[in-house]
């Protein structure tokens, strides 16, 4: 059981995306809060299923690209409620989403020319990503 906790920590963050989705913006203190709590554990949720599935020893491929997958899942639905929130920050900071999301793209596009196969890297990029979402 203890080494399913790495697989639990990906479908928490899959089903908070859901959440994202479907919740409903709003600035309204519970909401705001439940979001924040969202987003924090999510993300501590993605730093830690790595370092579980290496310590278990169960980190294979597949796990990994599962991760990865999930990981953009949750960052872009968590981009998606921010810009349902605040369509005005996200229009505001633009270049920088963009050039975020295009340095993403490129990675993903290098490694299916390169390898043939999706990465799994666990990019740096995207875990300042999610924090950047965060704290702004």
């Amino acid at each position: 059981m203890i080494k399913e906790i790495p697989k639990i920590l990906i479908v928490y963050r899959l089903l908070i995306s859901l959440i994202f989705i479907g919740i409903k913006p709003s600035s309204d203190l519970p909401t705001v809060t439940i979001v924040l709590l969202l987003l924090y554990t999510g993300i501590l949720s993605d730093v830690f299923d790595g370092i579980l599935a290496r310590s278990y020893n169960i980190a294979t491929t597949r796990l990994r690209v599962y991760d990865t997958v999930v990981d953009l899942i949750f960052y872009l639905s968590a981009f998606f409620y921010l810009y349902r929130l605040e369509e005005n920050i996200v229009t505001d900071n633009a270049y920088l989403i963009v050039t975020i999301l295009s340095l993403e793209v490129c990675m993903y596009v290098l490694s299916l020319v390169r390898f043939r196969k999706l990465p799994s890297p666990h990019a740096l990029l995207s875990k300042i990503w999610g924090m950047y979402l965060v704290v702004e």
